[in-house]
């Protein structure tokens, strides 16, 4: 997790103020006064992990949700349960990993990114869409197992997905993942494993449900 963060942020003396351009930094004090956060929140941190929380933020109702999602969520209650019953917890990926994924990104990319989620939030014309109540939903069709109404919701379209943000969060990952598990399931011996993939993995062209089948395995919706 340190190593994580120390990822996010600049270290060498200089701030945000000097990788983005006047226009990004504006566009980005807009959008922290509509959260009533303070002025310089961001100043610290790179485009790239900026984008990611916004992203996420514009999920949710208020800036301290995303702190009560992340201790409560639905990975670190299964991690924990593990834990207490003295199950193995093994990982598809490390911090480590996707830190380095997430942050090995020419900074021009990061800039054209950060724009995309910042005109996103200040296009008045997206406040009729509630997007943390469209949230609410998704979360509601994943719990009833709606397989079909949970993938509409996060339309995903193949133009969307062949972008390059798209491509680094899913696609390589995907094939990475499915890998690993091919490499568990053919391990000596009899196991089951229990496993536990973010949910938009279950919902794009070439998931790692896709991947699994091409190596010959037969997978099974269970509602």
């Amino acid at each position: 997790m340190a190593y994580f963060q120390q990822l996010q942020i600049y270290n060498d003396g200089t701030t945000l103020k000097d990788h983005v351009s006047k226009e990004t930094y504006k566009k980005l004090q807009k959008i922290t006064t509509k959260l009533n956060l303070p002025a310089n929140t961001f100043d610290t941190i790179k485009p790239w992990a900026i984008t990611t929380s916004l992203s996420l933020l514009s999920f949710l109702k208020s800036p301290d949700e995303l702190s009560q999602a992340s201790t409560l969520g639905v990975d670190m209650y299964l991690i924990t349960s593990a834990i207490l019953s003295g199950k193995p917890v093994h990982e598809l990926e490390g911090m480590k990993f996707q830190g380095d994924l997430l942050s090995n990104v020419a900074p021009e990319q990061q800039e054209k990114e950060l724009n995309q989620i910042l005109d996103a939030l200040l296009d008045e014309s997206s406040d009729d869409i509630n997007l943390p109540e469209e949230f609410r939903k998704a979360q509601l069709q994943w719990a009833k197992g709606d397989l079909n109404a949970f993938s509409k919701s996060f339309l995903i379209s193949d133009s969307v997905s062949d972008n390059p943000e798209s491509q680094r969060l899913l696609g390589d990952r995907d094939k990475n993942m499915a890998n690993k598990l091919a490499d568990l399931l053919e391990a000596e011996g009899k196991s089951t494993h229990f496993v536990v993939i973010g949910a938009a993995h279950f919902v794009t062209k070439d998931m790692v449900l896709d991947q699994l089948k091409k190596k010959g395995y037969t997978v099974e919706f269970i509602k």
